[in-house]
Parts: C-alpha cells; structure tokens; sequence
C-alpha cells in the first residue's frame, strides 16, 4: 500500500469544502504526501484506489447529502485501507462522525482521522461578508492543524457511542421528508426568466442531475433538489431563488468552482 499517496474525494456546494480540501493538500504536501483531489459526485466510489489513503471531504447539512451517504455506502470492502473525514459545517451533523466509522470499519477501512470545520453559513442566516472571512479563517487553521496530525499519524477518530445511530436514525426520517414530492414542489428553486441567460451553468454544477437547462430553455428544476445551493450561489446572472435564502442574500466563496479538479 503506497501510504504516501492520498485521493481526496470532496463535494462542496458553495466553495467552504474545496476551499478546505485545497487548505489540507497544501499542508499535507510539504509532508511528503502526494495528493489528488476529485470531484466526488463525478466519482465512482466502486473504482477507488484502496492502495492509496483515502480521504472524504463533505458540508454539513443536518448530517450530509444523501449522495454523499451513497458514495459511502458504495465503497468497497478492503482490508486495511486507511481513510480519513473532512467535514465543514455551520451547524450540529446529527452524528455523523460516529455512523460513519460504523459503516467504514464494517467495510474493512481503518479510519485514521475526522475533523469537522466550522464555517460560515450557506443558506439560513448568512452574515456579511467580513464576519464569514473570520469565520473561514479561523476554520481553515483548524483544517491545517488537522492535515499536520493526519501526516503525523496522530489525528483521531472519535469514538462510536449510541446516540449516533439514533441521531442518524432521526437524519434518515428527515431525508425521506426531502424525498415527497409535495415538499420537492413546495420548495422547488424559481428563475426569473428576465434575468435568466440559458447559459447552461446550474444543469452543469448540479450534483444530482435536478436541473434541465440549454440555449433555447430556461431553467427548469426536477424534484431530487438535496438543496446544495449550488445553483443559486454560481448562476452569473443570479437568477434563481429559494425559500430558504436569507434577505435575499447569496454566499459563495470561489469564482470559478472546481475548474481545475477531475
């Protein structure tokens, strides 16, 4: 097993994630470690590397996205593979941290660290800008303390206790909520075809393949939303909205998301 090299399999809506993925490859690569950072939604989690370390890297919303969940459960089974979490949240993860070290070690991975960075928030209450930099700031000094105790071997996991699996548990029931097409309709994202470019952008970003979008078609949303942002946050022409935005306002945190990744 090449322990010096590690693929870095990250989703990020609004830019926290990757700016934190990017943050932990610079640290750990002065270590010696040579690292490959992916798009995880255009990964397959079937065909990973297990001769490499492996490392996840996810938001939080309430726990993560289903998506995230099924990149998870899909990965298969090794034997001694070591894998390690980064997560970035602005909230509570409703045991995460716990169910996943349950499925990771039922799989044969030795979970060797997980982290979870506060960041600003991306959807519900969103301060200015100067507040969120601080915020970031200090969540990306927590991200390198983190990728430094990971080269060292000296980063941990936290251990399984039982409220993970009721947590988790209560996360599954408001995920199944997600899934009713009544909710999908009322919470269905709108565009304002007066601003609306058809520059294709959003149906690109999308994680999930919810949105249809071309040269000749405004925007239109399906109902499989996982409610990222990441289409409200990129649209150029900002164009669409959500009932869960806060004044209106938008937060991202690159210009050009994920350009360079695979």
């Amino acid at each position: 097993m090449d322990k010096k090299i590690i693929d870095i399999y990250f989703f990020s809506g609004t830019g926290n994630t990757f700016l934190a993925t990017e943050t932990f490859a610079n640290v750990i690569s002065k270590q010696g470690f040579s690292v490959n950072i992916l798009r995880l939604e255009k990964s397959d989690a079937g065909k990973i590397d297990r001769s490499h370390m492996i490392g996840i890297a996810f938001p939080v919303a309430i726990s993560t996205y289903p998506f995230v969940w099924d990149f998870i459960y899909t990965l298969p089974k090794t034997d001694g593979t070591k894998i390690f979490i980064l997560a970035t949240m602005a909230g509570g993860s409703m045991g995460l941290v716990g169910k996943m070290k349950s499925v990771l070690l039922k799989k044969g991975y030795i979970p060797i660290g997980a982290y979870q960075a506060k960041m600003p928030s991306n959807i519900f209450f969103i301060l200015d800008e100067e507040k969120n930099k601080k915020t970031r700031e200090s969540g990306f000094n927590g991200v390198k303390m983190y990728a430094e105790r990971i080269a060292s071997g000296m980063a941990v996991w936290p251990s399984i206790f039982f409220f993970s699996d009721i947590a988790y548990f209560l996360y599954a029931g408001i995920i199944s909520f997600w899934k009713w097409k009544w909710h999908q309709e009322f919470f269905r994202y709108k565009v304002n075809e007066l601003k609306c470019v058809k520059c294709g952008l959003c149906a690109h970003l999308c994680p999930v393949e919810n949105i249809k979008s071309g040269l000749n078609t405004f925007t239109e949303f399906g109902l499989k939303c996982q409610y990222c942002m990441r289409c409200i946050s990129y649209c150029p022409a900002r164009a669409i909205r959500s009932k869960f935005q806060y004044k209106n306002r938008v937060y991202k945190t690159t210009l050009l998301p994920f350009a360079h990744c695979r």
